[in-house]
């Protein structure tokens, strides 16, 4: 909602991508840390590489929809912020 505050008082109205992108990078960070809990635990020496491809495959996929849920969930409050604003300002 800060992004869509700080874009639109600069008089951008393009707030729709940034207003999901910005929340919806969680699923890059989340896809970060499996890749450090992979390769800093003790558990992945003792996995073969086949372990290692399914694990990443099934944790880019859930990066992916956790991206996918997280990016929608910031875009409907900010199309609810914005929706507000010009409610307040339109009456």
């Amino acid at each position: 909602i800060t992004v869509v505050y700080l874009k639109l008082s600069g008089e951008d109205h393009a707030w729709w991508w940034p207003s999901f992108y910005s929340v919806g990078m969680s699923g890059i960070w989340v896809f970060l840390y499996s890749l450090h809990f992979l390769f800093i635990s003790d558990a992945s020496k003792k996995l073969n590489v086949l372990s290692m491809i399914m694990y990443l495959g099934y944790m880019l996929i859930i990066s992916v929809t956790f991206g996918l849920l997280t990016g929608s969930a910031g875009l409907l409050a900010s199309l609810w912020f914005v929706r507000a604003i010009f409610r307040k300002t339109h009456q």
